[in-house]
């Protein structure tokens, strides 16, 4: 063979070219020394061939060719001529000899990659021509069955295996069929009812190609079709034998919208198909409800979609079944034999709540909310506001005022809501029966509510409840707990009250300066201000005080117990010898003292300057009240206070300022609260200005 390049090296050298082949096929080299062996190269066709030899020993190298044949056997061992054929060399294929089988070509003795193509088929293999020279391929018998959910052949009438780039009719198209090609590894198709399966195969290993279809058994109402790959829509009946691909299923019914459902169906299914459709009152779709299905325990469905569709297989053929829709936290269930109707409706009710007033006009409440699983603001939380509800009972409420009515009722049979005020009038009363007016008139229900203007003989609509009411009059304030529900007005009294001044002997006297006292606005006249005075006030504790002779008396009294209030005037009291002294404090029921030498809160009562005067007070002991009587020689601020042994305030009597003169505080046993003090030993206490004086006294009940 003749133009073949030879190289050759060495251990100790690289690679040397010695020239080609010439038409002898054979080439001489003068190489030198070489000891050892060398390895020679020689290409031909694009191949490559080594040989290893010591040619100190032997000088002549010979390479040499083989003959191949390349050829196709059919099942009966005969050879197929016509085949094409072809080899790679240098990662190129080429023509095989004549490029058909049966065929011959000399080649080196390595090892090749043969392909053979027939009937559209390839075929490579890979041999060492060394060891064996003749490529054989042989042909077999290739079957396509299409097998049932219950291992039956069924006709598919297109079957399709890909040769040379396309795919082709595999024999006549219907299965099972079986026909000759290669021993290869082949893609085959087969197409049953709308659909195509694939499956590639080596069938040297097995030339049986089996597809299988799987049983789809979906029990609807509706109308069901089906699409594969983005195909025609085509009809399903039930049970239906499919090849296990992934459809495309369109849910069909009037009335109802379409549903599409793409599923990759892998082995036999039974499921029955349920639509639980959900509305409003007025046809509204409502999305993000929460469904559940009873099938031998309650089941999670989908949520409902954005035209209020809960689309669910469910496993098994079912009939009757229960399901359950959660809304606004409340549940409706019903139970429906999904075998004759797979669609399943809730709606809810459109329920309104209102506040109506006395006269029946809509009121807007403060919030307004209903019971389901939690109390929940209705609507926007005011009333003359309609929501949509599941149909049955539930709690409502309305607030007014701080207030809440509350009623249970089942809005299937009455969707309308209904809560109504009162009228509620505040009027106040002269003893006489005369109206008179207070400015500021209030309410408590949680907080205190002016009541409409604050003026009394005022009407507020108010939800009927337990009320606390007060009405301001006189500097003086009176309240009262009142039921509107059975009675709607709320009816308020003064009372007249006489101030009278007497002296020991019952005779009535004049003091022209008759006051009374208002917290915030100070002592205020009475009346016109002259003994015998009466004049309306309500029932209320009062501190009253009248000036007589360079006097003033003051008395603190409840008139709502007793509206006539009656001082006394005498010029030398008597029982001035009941004030407690060092001789009589051991001898009153146990008490026990150090007498009237003692500290209070840091001061003495040896402090007191020829300013101020505690003059004692009288009867000591007492039960019911006692006269504290002092004399002030300048104006100063002053303060009358009581306090028990350790010191605690009980009662303020007198904080102000005062002119010079003698004064009698009437101190009833109360304190600062209208309580009762109980039997003991107390003391008052004298503050002026950088002077004081403390004294004690006893109640005895």
């Amino acid at each position: 063979i003749e133009g073949s390049p030879v190289r050759y090296k060495t251990a100790s050298t690289s690679w040397t070219d010695i020239g080609t082949t010439d038409a002898n096929g054979q080439i001489v080299a003068e190489l030198g020394l070489v000891v050892g062996n060398a390895t020679f190269e020689i290409a031909y066709d694009d191949v490559t061939q080594r040989i290893s030899q010591n040619v100190n020993g032997d000088p002549v190298v010979n390479f040499a060719t083989v003959l191949s044949t390349f050829s196709v056997i059919d099942l009966e061992s005969n050879e197929l001529v016509g085949t094409e054929a072809q080899y790679k060399t240098n990662g190129i294929w080429k023509t095989f000899g004549s490029g058909t089988t049966t065929t011959q070509q000399e080649l080196l003795p390595v090892t090749y990659a043969f392909r053979v193509v027939w009937e559209g088929v390839t075929k490579d293999v890979t041999q060492n021509i060394y060891l064996d020279p003749n490529v054989v391929v042989e042909i077999s018998l290739v079957t396509v069955k299409l097998l049932n959910s219950q291992a039956e052949d069924i006709e598919s009438t297109n079957i399709q295996y890909f040769a040379d780039g396309v795919w082709t009719q595999f024999g006549d198209g219907h299965t099972p069929e079986s026909i000759e090609l290669l021993n290869s590894n082949i893609k085959f198709r087969v197409f049953y009812n709308g659909a195509y399966k694939e499956i590639q195969q080596n069938i040297n290993s097995n030339p049986v190609v089996v597809f299988n279809t799987v049983s789809v058994d979906y029990q609807t109402s509706g109308s069901l079709n089906y699409s594969f790959n983005g195909g025609p829509w085509l009809a399903y009946s039930q049970p239906m034998e499919m090849l296990p691909v992934k459809y495309t299923f369109r849910f069909e019914n009037s009335g109802y919208p379409t549903r599409d459902l793409t599923r990759q169906i892998n082995t036999n299914e039974t499921k029955s198909l349920a639509f639980i459709y959900f509305r409003t009152s007025d046809d509204q779709a409502i999305a993000g409800a929460p469904t559940q299905y009873n099938s031998n325990g309650w089941h999670n469905g989908a949520p409902t979609d954005g035209e209020g569709v809960s689309f669910n297989l469910i496993d098994g053929l079912q009939e009757n079944l229960s399901f359950k829709i959660t809304y606004q936290g409340a549940s409706n269930s019903k139970n429906q034999d999904i075998s004759i109707n797979s669609y399943v409706n809730f709606n809810t009710l459109s329920v309104s709540m209102k506040l109506l007033s006395s006269t029946n006009e809509e009121i807007e409440s403060d919030n307004a909310t209903f019971l389901s699983d939690t109390w929940r603001q209705f609507g926007d939380g005011v009333t003359s506001e309609s929501i949509e509800l599941l149909d049955g009972t539930y709690k409502f409420r309305v607030y007014l005022y701080g207030k809440y009515k509350q009623t249970t009722q089942n809005i299937t049979s009455n969707p309308d809501v209904e809560f109504n005020t009162v009228a509620v009038t505040m009027t106040l009363k002269s003893s006489t029966d005369e109206e008179l007016e207070s400015t500021n008139a209030t309410f408590w229900s949680g907080a205190w509510y002016q009541f409409g203007d604050g003026i009394t003989s005022e009407t507020v609509e108010m939800l009927t409840s337990i009320y606390d009411f007060r009405v301001y009059y006189g500097g003086a304030m009176d309240q009262q707990t009142k039921n509107v529900t059975g009675n709607t007005t709320v009816e308020f009294n003064t009372i007249a009250v006489t101030v009278k001044l007497l002296d020991v002997d019952d005779n009535e006297l004049t003091s022209t300066n008759v006051t009374y006292f208002i917290t915030g606005n100070g002592w205020n006249q009475f009346g016109d201000g002259i003994t015998t005075v009466t004049a309306d006030l309500l029932p209320a504790y009062y501190d009253f005080r009248v000036y007589y002779n360079d006097i003033v008396m003051q008395h603190p009294q409840q008139v709502g117990d007793d509206p006539l209030v009656i001082f006394v005037y005498d010029p030398e009291p008597t029982e001035n010898n009941l004030v407690i002294t060092n001789d009589n404090a051991n001898d009153l029921n146990g008490f026990s003292s150090s007498g009237n030498e003692v500290d209070f809160e840091g001061a003495s009562v040896n402090t007191v300057p020829a300013s101020l005067k505690a003059e004692g007070n009288y009867p000591n002991p007492f039960s019911t009240s006692t006269v504290i009587e002092y004399e002030v020689n300048i104006q100063s601020d002053l303060n009358l206070s009581i306090y028990d042994m350790n010191g605690k305030l009980l009662k303020s009597l007198v904080n102000e300022n005062v002119y010079p003169g003698k004064y009698r505080v009437n101190f009833d046993g109360r304190d600062q609260n209208g309580n009762l003090i109980p039997s003991g030993m107390y003391l008052y206490k004298l503050t002026g200005q950088d002077f004081q004086d403390t004294k004690r006294m006893i109640i005895q009940r």
